[in-house]
This record gives structure tokens, C-alpha cells and sequence, in this order.
């Protein structure tokens, strides 16, 4: 994976089997937060918008769930203006987390990580 920088790109996996396409739409939301919120590059953009939100929200609960709804439509928006407006480079990482996301997930059999194998169960 050359070129890579941000961890949330190096997982270091190798798949086993070939892929089975599945459409996650159900689950999607969740994905996309967990990873922007588990990416240390984006916690300074979760921090303004949670900073915005919280002149409106009072309640700790009400401010997350509008966070996890509505942070990547934000930040997809920001980034744009950063890199059209602003006319400022961008990490091209940084640029991929803020694009939207396929629905068709690739589902693998297992994976080797540091010569440890993993399997999913069927």
C-alpha cells in the first residue's frame, strides 16, 4: 500500500478466498462514523463541529447522535472548500475519508495479520 500514511489505511491484512460482494446499507452510518471517529487526522474537524453543536444541544446524548448523523456530510462539504475555495493541498488520504464511501463491501473468508490467521464463521 505505498503512498499510504494514515493508519486507517495501513491494516496490514493479507484476505484469503475470494470476495463476496454484499451491499452493507444497513449498516453504513455506523460504518463511515467508526471510522472517521477512530482516525486521529480527523479528530481536529470532530472537535469544531462537536464545539458547534454543542450551542445547540444541551444533552451529551442528543449532541453524539446528531455528531454520528451529520459529521460526514460536514466534513465531506469542508474538505471540498478547503481544496476548491481555499485552493489548499490536501493529503490525498484525508481526501479519501471525506469522499463518499461504496455501499458494496468486499467480505472475505479470513485474513492473515503478523502471521496469525483469522477466520470468519459462516
Amino acid at each position: 500500500m505505498s503512498g499510504v500514511t494514515y493508519d486507517v489505511f495501513k491494516h496490514g491484512a493479507c484476505f484469503i478466498g475470494n470476495p463476496l460482494l454484499k451491499f452493507e446499507e444497513d449498516h453504513y452510518e455506523h460504518m463511515v462514523w467508526y471510522v472517521l471517529n477512530n482516525c486521529p487526522e480527523i479528530e481536529p474537524y470532530i472537535k469544531k463541529v462537536r464545539e458547534d453543536l454543542q450551542t445547540k444541544y444541551t444533552s451529551n446524548y442528543r449532541l453524539d447522535k446528531v455528531l454520528r448523523k451529520e459529521f460526514h456530510g460536514w466534513f465531506k462539504k469542508e474538505i471540498a472548500t478547503i481544496k476548491y475555495n481555499r485552493n489548499q493541498h490536501l493529503h490525498h488520504d484525508l481526501e479519501a475519508l471525506a469522499s463518499q464511501p461504496l455501499l458494496r463491501v468486499k467480505v472475505y473468508s479470513g485474513c492473515f495479520i503478523k502471521d496469525v490467521r483469522y477466520q470468519t464463521i459462516e
